[in-house]
């Protein structure tokens, strides 16, 4: 059986997103250092520094990616990599997560000795992905 891949589709906006981000988390740095003190550039200032904190989990989404094996499940973030081998799974769940007016359905692995792995992709905002 050969290697199935589960990528983020909207892979290429998140990493556009995520550099406008630190661009604009970049100006607002410059802006401040500067010395610029003029009325008009306060939400600018306020936005970068947002935008900065915004950039880096954009980041992370893009390079999620969740591998499906002959012998293993392994799920990767930019940070995290979590792998196993299929007779360690116990059963695999869906959890739906609720927001802000917005929820979102993931898969969870839960292992023989009980310690989840949380798939970074697909998840419920991927069209293709239906919770059953």
């Amino acid at each position: 059986m050969d290697d199935i891949t589960f990528r983020v589709r909207q892979r290429k906006g998140l990493l556009i997103g995520a550099a406008a981000c630190a661009v604009f988390g970049i100006g607002a740095i410059v802006t401040v250092a500067t010395g610029a003190r003029y009325s008009g550039y306060g939400l600018v200032i306020v936005w970068g520094f947002s935008c900065l904190l915004v950039s880096p989990f954009f980041g992370l989404l893009a390079f999620g990616h969740t591998t499906l094996a002959a012998d293993r499940l392994s799920s990767r973030t930019l940070v995290r990599s979590r792998s196993c081998r299929w007779d360690e799974i116990d059963r695999i769940d869906t959890r739906v997560v609720q927001g802000r007016g917005t929820s979102v359905a993931q898969i969870i692995a839960i292992r023989a000795a009980g310690r989840p792995i949380k798939l970074s992709v697909p998840n419920g905002n991927d069209p293709d992905f239906a919770a059953s």
